[in-house]
């Protein structure tokens, strides 16, 4: 997948959480040997929430971080 492509579909994954503020970045590395790109979800008012990992360990992180509020909202009713 294209780096702008993964970009947009982990942004869309962290859209799906109903979280305001919470963006995806790209981590910018100066090291040329590591092909990898990697990412780091960030809220706005409480920082970086998640390590730097690749598409699809962040995609998983997402994807539980959505089932646990799903959880936690079905619970708290």
């Amino acid at each position: 997948m294209e780096a702008q492509t993964e970009l947009q579909a982990l942004q869309n994954a962290a859209n799906a959480t109903n979280i305001i503020g919470l963006t995806i970045y790209e981590r910018i590395t100066n090291d040329k040997r590591k092909t990898t790109k990697k990412y780091f979800a960030h809220i706005s008012e409480y920082g970086t929430i998640s390590p730097s990992l690749d598409y699809e360990q962040l995609n998983h992180f997402l994807h539980g971080m959505n089932k646990g509020i799903k959880l936690t909202n079905k619970l708290a009713i």
